[in-house]
């Protein structure tokens, strides 16, 4: 029942993403609710709000007035690809890009403010380098492709890195001596959590090789509750719950959003080639934010179906066509973005 009303979060984005201007205000509704998560994370880090729930940690940055603290996403994971896909936003689209006034320099500068704080409050490491993750991948994705590389070529670099990813999570969980070197990027108390997740992912595997096709029985569900319920590794959480049958299903829906990226009929126009980067750092995002949170939340959800709305909206590329606007729309849509279709 808990997965399905996740999934109406994954149909919402998909039935609304009909047209290039339902996808322009989406990249606006992402941006604000990255501000949300920013801002509310720094005053909760501050104590100058209280929230229904509250989480705080000891201080990463060996200030005790400011503890670790997370503001009304309750997932570092959630806040992670937020704040990914927004830094993407912000230095691929020009003013008349985004909806709002959300493109103007001003604006940009006070949203970049309001990310830099959210990290002062969240003082994640997750956050931090999904951000950077999907700002590299834009880049490199871009870069590609004024090369002008081969579609087939690209496809195979984009798995490379999403299977460099994934390997991630295994070198986390066998490598003691990267676990001892990345542990105190963090700062004051980041070596402890880095250990303890370490632990709880060999504990994972170990239990995973036990019953690796359909997850752990509900004797050793009821054993390991607490780690099945809550392991900061979505690909490890699958496994225990679900075994490879269940990963084999989220990697054909990560495979469709994938596919959905690339390729088309027609020359590809500037403007497709930005927002198919844009969603492709978006999926390198959620590949990499989920090897440090259990994922599948709202957000998660809501985020890949973006991504898979893109197999549609490229259609609307290839043809030259905006659907369901006239003709005087689309022209006062060009008009305002400054870019023309195809």
């Amino acid at each position: 029942m808990l997965l399905l009303k996740l999934l109406v979060y994954f149909f919402i984005p998909i039935l609304y993403l009909r047209n290039h201007h339902a996808f322009r205000q989406v990249k606006g509704v992402l941006i604000l609710l990255t501000i949300i998560a920013g801002f509310s994370t720094f005053l909760a880090a501050l104590g100058w709000i209280q929230l229904p729930v509250d989480r705080f940690e000891s201080s990463r940055l060996g200030l005790e007035w400011l503890p670790k603290a997370i503001g009304l996403f309750s997932s570092y994971g959630d806040v992670a690809m937020l704040y990914g896909v927004t830094a993407v936003l912000l230095v691929s689209h020009e003013r008349a890009a985004l909806p709002w006034q959300l493109g103007r320099p001003l604006v940009k500068l006070g949203i970049w403010l309001v990310l830099l704080l959210g990290l002062i409050g969240n003082q994640s490491r997750n956050v931090l380098l999904t951000t950077l993750v999907a700002l590299a991948s834009y880049g490199l994705i871009r870069s590609l492709e004024s090369s002008k590389q081969p579609k087939s070529r690209q496809l195979w670099i984009g798995l490379s890195l999403a299977t460099i990813l994934l390997l991630i999570g295994l070198l986390v969980a066998f490598g003691q001596e990267a676990v001892s070197g990345i542990s105190h990027l963090g700062g004051k108390g980041a070596a402890g959590t880095a250990e303890g997740r370490a632990q709880s992912y060999r504990q994972a595997i170990g239990l995973i090789a036990r019953e690796p096709w359909l997850g752990i029985s509900i004797d050793t569900y009821l054993q390991w509750r607490q780690l099945a319920d809550f392991m900061h590794n979505m690909w490890l959480k699958i496994m225990l719950n679900g075994g490879f049958m269940s990963l084999l299903a989220m990697l054909g829906l990560l495979w469709g959003a994938l596919r959905g990226l690339f390729g088309t009929g027609r020359k590809p126009s500037l403007e497709f080639q930005r927002d198919r980067a844009l969603l492709a750092s978006l999926l390198f995002s959620l590949v990499f934010a989920a090897e440090f949170y259990g994922g599948m939340t709202q957000v998660w959800w809501i985020l890949l179906a973006v991504v898979f709305s893109f197999g549609w909206l490229r259609w609307q590329y290839d043809q030259g066509e905006n659907p369901g606007r006239n003709a005087v729309d689309v022209g006062e849509f060009e008009a305002v973005t400054g870019e023309r279709n195809g």
